[in-house]
């Protein structure tokens, strides 16, 4: 019986020490026409759902991050809807299409924060071509700022405890790995 006790006791340790990889979104497709668009200038419109304005501003600034186009500033994006009394939650593909031309943006990006709480952050967010109305790139996921796999995104031990507290930490992480699904090829 102690045999057995130790060896349980034995492989739990040896369990925990394993080292578990970085959480990886799976959720997400990337069009072949995609890359049509490098170089070209998208627009980020207001995400819908609670706290959408951070998380929109996150979005804006990991797309940036990928060097691959041209953002319309987000002032311009909010100029047109208070000139034009645009409602972010009544903006459907149609409207986002009609929106991109008025910006002069190749394509436009969208996108829904379902979950925007302590510890949990839900986020879609799409790329639709402002010609075709044709989606270049979507992504969705839901991160929990308990889960080991995520907590290894965050750059170092202050912020890994920082995702469990503060929701703008989880939702940064989890826009950016949304926006890393578009170099999937």
């Amino acid at each position: 019986m102690r045999n057995f006790v130790a060896l349980t006791i034995l492989s739990l340790f040896i369990a925990g020490c394993a080292p578990v990889a970085p959480y990886r979104t799976s959720g997400y497709f990337v069009s072949p026409q995609l890359a049509r668009h490098e170089g070209k200038t998208i627009a980020v419109l207001t995400f819908r759902g609670g706290a959408s304005d951070p998380v929109t501003d996150i979005a804006n600034l990991e797309i940036g991050r990928l060097n691959r186009w041209k953002l319309v500033e987000r002032i311009r994006v909010q100029e047109l809807y208070n000139e034009q009394d645009f409602d972010p939650e009544r903006i459907d593909d149609d409207m986002a299409i009609k929106i991109g031309k008025m910006l002069g943006a190749s394509a436009v990006v969208l996108g829904q924060v379902y979950e925007y709480t302590r510890g949990r952050c839900s986020v879609s967010m799409r790329l639709v071509d402002s010609e075709t109305g044709e989606h270049l790139w979507q992504a969705r996921d839901t991160l929990l700022a308990t889960n080991i796999a995520v907590q290894k995104l965050a750059e170092d031990r202050y912020d890994s405890m920082r995702l469990r507290k503060d929701p703008e930490a989880l939702a940064s992480v989890t826009v950016r790995e949304l926006v890393r699904t578009m170099n999937e090829r």
